[in-house]
């Protein structure tokens, strides 16, 4: 047993074990992308081109906290994907921020020192049969948050966002509910949440709060991790159509197609790292290598337990974050390939733009990613350009200097993506999920 998962035996017994009225046979729930029309974050003032800058741009700064600065009391500025959830006995049903960068699920709480405007009323743990705060003086506020002192008898917890945003309030256990796509209702008891009485922006205005999805122990996955067998999959749309986020059996990517890449280790324990080893454009193949700065020497990861990882798989960035040297080479063979005219990138990337849609999509060459353990994952012409408006479409991947990447939502749109975090592989298989 690895050393994550002997003390994440511990920590669910020390919590009291998790009690679920669920069954092991797997479920599925509902995502809204924020820019949809049933999001209480669209914003029908703008226009479609309004709302591609704004997701590129929050994409943009979610790198920045992701990948450049990996720090654990810094965590990311947002994300793309809400879920409605129920806190409570009896159930209030709230909507959060899906984000697998983070490790905590926490929402605003009645009595509220500063709370932002949220689309339902806040939770007001006083109307719960079933809440219960953590003591500070709590085995579980040691050993879950390492806390060994405290300003008052709570657990107390505080999240620092990139952007000025953050979060602060007293850990607690209530009951979770999570409507499945086929309109039954799965409890799950004894649910470690932050209930934040202090959120300050800038926040988006209208969900409650977010839904960590990351590897902490304190994370959605982790704390019903037995339930679902350490299996969670997605399966994107970047229309008004709602995603999937399937659990335990409905989790499961089979069936022909299916690539699986090991997951990797990086900087940041929350993270989901992958090994990209190149990228083929074509029939041109273009070699993409870790470098470990201390010696400038080539990290040789192998697929036992101990391999580098140098991209992070996240749902919540909508642009792919590339070496500029990858990019580069990306950029000059697909501008080869398709032999058009380009236009100005609006976000000044340096992506390769053009006007005539139709064509760039017919001209598109194949894109294909190499990940470790010959995970080969082949890009549709929507993953690899992006409408920045009607008549103009953009790269939908973005150079950094950075050694670690990111694998965007537009890259992962239309694939169903699971993660077996006991095994702790990815899995991608094409579908159209729109219909999945």
């Amino acid at each position: 047993m690895s050393p994550y998962h002997f003390l994440l035996l511990i920590i669910s017994i020390t919590l009291s074990f998790i009690f679920i009225y669920a069954h092991n046979d797997g479920f599925s729930v509902e995502l809204i992308h924020r820019d949809s029309p049933n999001s209480p974050l669209y914003n029908h003032n703008e226009s479609d081109f309004q709302r591609s800058t704004n997701m590129l741009h929050r994409s943009i700064n979610r790198f920045n906290s992701l990948a450049l600065i990996p720090q654990p009391i810094i965590t990311n500025s947002g994300g793309e994907y809400l879920m409605k959830y129920s806190i409570g006995s009896p159930p209030v049903e709230i909507m959060g921020l899906l984000d697998t960068g983070s490790d905590l699920i926490w929402l605003q709480c009645e009595p509220c020192i500063s709370c932002y405007h949220q689309s339902s009323p806040i939770f007001d743990p006083i109307d719960s049969d079933t809440y219960e705060d953590i003591p500070c003086s709590s085995v579980q506020c040691r050993e879950v948050l390492g806390k060994t002192n405290c300003s008052s008898s709570s657990c107390e917890y505080g999240i620092t966002y990139t952007n000025n945003g953050f979060s602060k309030g007293n850990l607690a256990f209530d009951t979770l509910t999570l409507r499945t796509s086929g309109s039954s209702s799965i409890k799950f008891q004894k649910m470690f949440i932050g209930c934040g009485h202090n959120n300050k922006g800038p926040l988006s205005p209208g969900f409650s709060g977010v839904i960590g999805m990351g590897f902490g122990l304190t994370s959605l996955v982790s704390q019903i991790s037995l339930s679902i067998n350490y299996k969670f999959s997605y399966c994107l749309t970047q229309t008004q159509t709602t995603s999937k986020l399937n659990f335990g059996a409905n989790a499961i990517v089979s069936g022909l197609g299916v690539v699986t890449t090991p997951l990797a280790f990086g900087l940041a324990p929350t993270f989901y790292y992958v090994s990209l080893e190149g990228v083929t454009i074509g029939s041109r193949r273009i070699e993409y290598f870790i470098t470990k700065k201390e010696n400038s020497t080539t990290i040789k990861g192998n697929l036992n337990g101990n391999l580098k990882g140098n991209m992070i798989i996240d749902s919540g960035t909508a642009l792919t974050f590339i070496s500029k040297r990858i990019f580069d080479e990306i950029q000059s063979t697909i501008r080869l390939l398709l032999k058009l005219n380009t236009v100005r990138d609006p976000l000044n990337l340096g992506r390769l733009c053009y006007n005539n849609p139709s064509l760039v999509l017919q001209r598109t060459p194949y894109v294909t990613l190499h990940f470790a353990g010959r995970a080969d994952v082949e890009l549709h012409q929507s993953n690899i350009f992006f409408p920045m408006s009607p008549r103009t479409l953009c790269l939908a991947f973005a150079p950094t200097v950075s050694d670690t990447g990111i694998l965007g939502n537009i890259a992962q749109t239309n694939f169903v993506v699971g993660f077996d975090r006991k095994k702790r592989t990815v899995s991608f298989k094409r579908a159209d999920c729109t219909k999945y």
